[in-house]
């Protein structure tokens, strides 16, 4: 069983059917790209021959929309053979880790994670497929890219999704690694406007039920433009910002941060 063509469009159909081990998409907001790999997902786990699949949002609400879009597609869609999404919380020392799963006939399984790089651990056979969304945006991204790479060893399959945030940022950094041959990998980049040249907007209309024109979609993007504002270039047309200081992840923060006592002065005239 394939994708169903006509519910994908141009871009999201060659995203999902990559088929390096480490693949990365930048993109404009809100292109239907973790929609789309949801869908694909759900397909590889009901293969007999496929594997497991493994997702890590920015934060649990990501999680969560991507379990549902996934129970959307195989039930509503593909009418597969798999349970209901499954919801509980595993223990890790002392940690809680929220867990959603479908789980399919095959035997394989659909899981959505937090976004802690711990939760990797153990974790990979050949054949899984791991899928980090939002990349730009996560708190420990280089530590999370540490963890990510025992997974190549087994034979899994990176995949990063994400708008831009800067272009120190380690998102940023890692694409420009993949360009220049530093690391494996290929890179895959939709902009608003090539979204919307693919049928975006044609698809927002045919989703909420409205009448397409091009003078109604013209004005409907001008709108995305003007809210944007200054913020436009990196939001939509990808182009990360310029900053005067370095991209910091927590983690970094967190070694350069000491217990300070707390000053009261009284000031007296």
């Amino acid at each position: 069983m394939t994708i169903q063509g006509d519910l994908l469009l141009p871009y999201q159909r060659t995203w999902v059917e990559e088929t390096a081990q480490v693949s990365v998409i930048e993109k404009s907001r809100r292109a239907g790209v973790s929609w789309a790999t949801a869908g694909h997902d759900t397909l590889h786990c009901a293969a007999r021959n496929g594997g497991n699949t493994w997702y890590m949002g920015q934060d649990k609400d990501m999680s969560q929309a991507y379990i549902a879009d996934a129970g959307w597609w195989a039930k509503e869609i593909y009418g597969l053979a798999c349970s209901d999404v499954e919801t509980d919380v595993l223990q890790d020392g002392e940690q809680s880790i929220l867990r959603h799963r479908i789980i399919y006939k095959s035997g394989f399984t659909q899981t959505a994670l937090s976004s802690r790089p711990a939760n990797l651990r153990s974790k990979g056979r050949p054949g899984d497929r791991f899928t980090f969304d939002e990349c730009a945006f996560h708190p420990d991204f280089d530590g999370l890219l540490k963890a990510a790479g025992a997974l190549m060893m087994w034979g899994c399959k990176l995949r990063f999704i994400s708008t831009h945030n800067g272009e120190d940022n380690p998102f940023n950094l890692l694409i420009q690694d993949i360009r220049a041959n530093k690391r494996p990998g290929v890179v895959h980049s939709i902009t608003f406007k090539q979204a919307i040249e693919q049928g975006l907007y044609k698809r927002i209309c045919q989703v909420t039920n409205k009448d397409w024109t091009q003078s109604t979609e013209d004005e409907w993007v001008q709108g995305i433009y003007d809210f944007y504002g200054d913020n436009a270039n990196e939001e939509l047309d990808i182009v990360p910002s310029s900053g005067n200081g370095m991209f910091l992840p927590s983690n970094l923060i967190r070694k350069c941060m000491v217990d300070a006592t707390r000053i009261k002065t009284t000031w007296t005239a």
